[in-house]
């Protein structure tokens, strides 16, 4: 017999609630759209919500807005945890959703119930409003927020900072850059477009590539669900980005961003980095691409070498490059292949794409490592051939 007869009373009654919200969920059909939430007559603490729809697939579909979880980043993360572990399953626009046929009816209602009480930390189901509870009071539409237009880029870094202030309960530093240094690890930064009412959160996930040419094709797929993230391979540096559109500013679409921004930071570069640092052979994956199950060497150090010092592709003349290559043929021959391999990657990549933002990137990676096969050929030609400049003429004897 259970001591603590007020901890009784509490769960008999979620038990209770429970039955009754299964059976609710047993009866949904095509034509119902409901939800439930906490009490919003209750100033203190966040307020949940669940919208609870029957889909065309003749499903019952929970959504959670992530706008309804705390607004503190650490305790943001710790929910999103709970989210998980109860089964929840995040969408690329940042709601989180659970379905199943009328059969799963009960363990969707626990999983609703058990949301209310872990994350929200609902402590009785008398806090709970929806329609088809008993004596439910209309719902009152919630006021909506106007956005600001920002009229210039610092006005719109003001905005930024004093909403991250808001959201986070810290101190918001910028750099000497005028970049937004986010609370992230690895560390990330969020940059003011100059010319556009734009933002893009940006970070290096890691300087030490194993394998440059088994990571390539992997990063190229780009190795996260969050569609609005880019992932990018330099020489042996792995990068990430994600644009922001503010041309209308709203703390609320921010917040939704960098939402889908720290998802990222948490959950897919821990995966990602030990991925490229060890190299596809020591890392279990179920399944790997032709590219990444052959044994390939690290990009040649002469060919780093050129890469570091050309940027751009436009610093180097081919003479130099010939000269870092010890005017070896042999050597330039091979850099020739591997570049060409390089660009042949990327170009399957940019076929395979799905995304046209994704395709683009692979062509841009493309098209620079053609250009740099075109400066190791006339390289080549500077060993091979003779100077084009006119030999000094000699006088005639006598």
């Amino acid at each position: 017999m259970r001591t603590n007869d007020f901890d009784a009373s509490i769960d008999d009654a979620w038990q209770e609630f429970r039955t009754e919200l299964a059976a609710f969920l047993r009866e949904l059909t095509a034509a119902d759209l409901t939800w439930i939430e906490q009490d919003p007559s209750i100033p203190e603490g966040p307020h949940g919500r669940i919208d609870i729809r029957y889909t065309r697939a003749h499903r019952v579909r929970l959504t959670l807005d992530p706008f309804t979880l705390h607004t503190s980043v650490d305790c943001y993360r710790v929910q999103v945890g709970q989210l998980r572990a109860l089964g929840w399953r995040r969408l690329a626009d940042g709601s989180y959703i659970l379905e199943g046929g009328h059969a799963r009816a009960d363990e969707m209602a626990a999983a609703i119930v058990n949301t209310f009480r872990q994350v929200w930390e609902t402590v009785h189901p008398t806090f709970l409003r929806a329609p088809f509870l008993a004596d439910e009071p209309p719902r009152v539409e919630p006021t909506l927020r106007a956005g600001v237009v920002p009229h210039g880029p610092e006005h719109l870094r003001t905005l930024v900072v004093s909403m991250l202030k808001e959201v986070t309960g810290q101190r918001i530093e910028v750099d000497d850059d005028g970049d937004v240094v986010l609370p992230t690890e690895p560390p990330s930064w969020l940059r003011v477009y100059e010319d556009l009412p734009r933002l893009v959160a940006f970070a290096m996930l890691t300087d030490s590539v194993s394998d440059p040419l088994v990571a390539a094709p992997y990063i190229a797929a780009q190795p996260t669900s969050r569609d609005g993230i880019r992932v990018m391979l330099r020489q042996r540096q792995v990068f990430a980005h994600r644009v922001i559109d503010v041309t209308v500013f709203s703390g609320d679409n921010l917040r939704a961003g960098l939402a889908d921004w720290f998802g990222f930071i948490d959950d897919d570069v821990p995966r990602i980095v030990a991925r490229v640092r060890s190299g596809a052979d020591t890392v279990g994956v179920e399944a790997n691409s032709p590219a990444e199950a052959e044994d390939s060497d690290p990009l040649p150090d002469t060919l780093l070498a050129v890469l570091q010092l050309d940027t751009d592709n436009a610093v180097l003349s081919p003479r130099e490059i010939a000269q870092i290559c010890g005017y070896d043929r042999s050597e330039m021959l091979q850099l020739i292949r591997t570049c060409e391999e390089q660009y042949l990657s990327w170009a399957q990549s940019a076929e395979e794409a799905d995304d046209p933002e994704e395709a683009q990137a692979c062509r841009h990676e493309e098209q620079g490592w053609r250009v740099t096969t075109d400066k190791f050929r006339a390289a080549l030609r500077v060993v091979v051939l003779p100077d084009d400049e006119p030999r000094p003429r000699m006088r005639p004897a006598g």
